[in-house]
């Protein structure tokens, strides 16, 4: 018989209101188990949108939240900052997430050669991989549980690649 270990860390990417300098950063914190940020690294194939949320929503009073929405479109990309985050807190966290956000275990493809991975990122990945070479590697991350809705209003971005990132 297997049996869960009592704890389990896990590597988690998130994008906005879950990372440093924003006020559910605490969320990823397990009692005893605080979480570790990594770094950060890029995700194609999904778009950032701001969810500016319509009159009547749930919502409506609460500022404007990041939903990355998976796309498949390599044209599309998204630098997520990535931390080891105590299993239970996952769970917590995504509790107090707002609306339509979702966690996905291999929804999202981190490029670890693309510059916007940092070496911390890559290093780790590819030791766990157990391949020095490794190009990519899928992650745990938070995602839109919904395809891109009418209060989805695209990212501001700097770069005229497609790429969004919260600094």
């Amino acid at each position: 018989s297997t049996s869960c270990p009592e704890t389990m860390r896990c590597i988690l990417a998130v994008s906005g209101t879950l990372q440093e300098g924003f006020p559910l950063r605490k969320n990823l914190d397990a009692p005893g188990a605080p979480a570790v940020h990594l770094g950060s690294g890029l995700v194609r194939g999904v778009r950032s949108y701001l969810d500016v949320k319509e009159r009547g929503c749930r919502e409506e009073d609460n500022a404007p939240n990041p939903a990355c929405v998976v796309t498949g479109d390599a044209a599309d990309g998204n630098v997520y900052e990535l931390y080891l985050v105590d299993g239970a807190a996952c769970l917590g966290a995504l509790l107090g997430e707002p609306r339509y956000l979702a966690m996905a275990p291999d929804a999202v493809v981190l490029d670890l050669e693309a510059a916007e991975t940092c070496d911390a990122v890559r290093k780790l990945a590819r030791h766990v991989l157990g391949d020095a070479s490794a190009r990519r590697c899928s992650v745990l991350a938070v995602v839109s549980a919904a395809p891109a809705q009418p209060s989805f209003v695209r990212t501001p971005s700097d770069r005229s690649d497609g790429v969004t990132a919260f600094a």
